[in-house]
């Protein structure tokens, strides 16, 4: 139960630091092209509703998942370096490659990726990993944050559950961003799950289909 509260408190103080000042020392701002997916109201709606009737294009090919992953760095440096967090990507073999649009991977991860730094206190850690089974390639975001209870995990991939209800809407529209996260995952013939355990942290698994290495590229996902 304590912890329970702990993990409430947290979100709450979060949104209220985020909705307060925007701008001062401790606001971690999203990056420009991802905020879209994190945003409520009808924007967002609009990305939810083209997805779920299949009017989102995709422009599937083999992505190098090492290349994709080392760049993904430089889009969360300064995210990182404001709340104080390690940073750790156990890399895998260069030759590894998925098949995906390597735009919406991009937007998955850094969803994952901002919510972990989000929901993680100051000196805790954010890791990536990587791993094959079968025919699927698992990519793996983890953190040692505040963790999600066990009775809300299954929620967190509903688009508009409000998972607790002294919650704000920036966090209204985390939840969001996840749902269209799992849809995109799904859309390109994956899965985005996730497992927690609360007071230790969480970790976000994309899996997607693995890829022909020598053919795949890896576009830069650096921002201009």
């Amino acid at each position: 139960m304590a912890a329970e509260q702990s993990w409430n408190s947290h979100r709450r103080a979060q949104s209220d630091q985020d909705l307060s000042a925007p701008h001062g020392r401790q606001a971690v701002r999203q990056p420009d092209h991802l905020r879209f997916l994190l945003a409520g109201g009808g924007r967002c709606r609009d990305v939810h509703a083209k997805l779920e009737a299949g009017h989102i294009d995709f422009d599937t090919r083999d992505v190098r998942v090492h290349e994709f992953l080392a760049d993904i760095e430089s889009l969360i440096t300064a995210q990182l370096q404001g709340k104080g967090l390690r940073y750790e990507y156990d890399e895998c073999d260069s030759g590894l490659a998925v098949k995906a649009d390597a735009e919406k991977m991009r937007q998955i991860m850094l969803n994952l990726l901002s919510n972990a730094i989000k929901f993680t206190p100051a000196g805790g850690k954010v890791s990536i990993e990587s791993d094959v089974d079968g025919d699927k390639v698992r990519i793996q975001v983890r953190d040692t944050g505040v963790g999600i209870p066990a009775d809300k995990l299954s929620a967190i991939f509903e688009p508009f559950i409000q998972l607790d209800r002294k919650l704000t809407s920036v966090h209204e529209g985390t939840g969001l961003g996840l749902a269209i996260s799992r849809d995109l995952a799904r859309a390109m013939s994956g899965d985005l799950t996730a497992e927690s355990t609360l007071g230790e942290g969480s970790a976000f698994t994309l899996e997607l289909p693995r890829g022909d290495g020598n053919a795949a590229i890896a576009p830069s996902v650096r921002q201009d």
